[in-house]
């Protein structure tokens, strides 16, 4: 049977060894500052959905190793579109991965 889009496995993207690269609480505290969140809003709803949009493929990395995660400038941007198409009320998969629309 084929693969329909929505079950297409996400390639992650090439990284460049020279790109800056961010540690999770480095751009968890970027993202709660971009959408005006205070300390109890992002340890609760701002880790929920960085969770989930992880679960759900974004942004795309290869999987773990034991190691801690390091985003590059556009996984951190895939977040931060996703997060603000989910405060304008679209569905968290639909957030996730718009293009399957």
């Amino acid at each position: 049977m084929p693969r329909t889009p929505a079950q297409a496995p996400v390639k992650a993207r090439p990284i460049d060894k020279a790109e800056p690269r961010f540690a999770y609480r480095q751009v968890e505290q970027a993202l709660a500052e971009v959408f005006s969140l205070g300390p109890e809003e992002r340890e609760g709803k701002l880790r929920a959905r960085l969770i989930h949009l992880r679960r759900s493929g974004l942004p795309s990395y290869g999987p773990g190793k034991g190691k801690a995660i390091s985003y590059t400038q556009h996984q951190v941007d895939q977040w931060a579109v996703a997060l603000a198409l989910r405060a304008q009320g679209r569905k968290s998969r639909r957030a996730a991965c718009p293009a399957d629309e």
